[in-house]
């Protein structure tokens, strides 16, 4: 997440090279570390669009690259899974 905020799950899933089902493992973390602040429709019948904080995802970036992940369990597991 550099220059776009707004996001639909596929289009994010292209972009970081990931399968949907491992964005999906780190979905809720992407909320709680404050990466993914809200969502909307534009219609009805449209997919939801999310919108993301490009700072706050350099920044926790910059933390897993010092090796945050390892000292957070949810973290290390979601690393691993996604290094293997």
């Amino acid at each position: 997440i550099i220059g776009n905020e707004v996001l639909k799950r596929d289009e994010l899933a292209y972009q970081s090279g990931v399968t949907r089902k491992r964005l999906s493992d780190w979905w809720q973390i992407l909320k709680k570390l404050g990466i993914r602040i809200d969502s909307f429709k534009e219609n009805e019948n449209d997919r939801v669009s999310y919108i993301f904080s490009s700072k706050r995802a350099r920044v926790v970036l910059a933390y897993i690259n010092n090796g945050a992940y390892e000292k957070d369990k949810e973290l290390k597991q979601l690393w691993k899974l996604t290094n293997s």
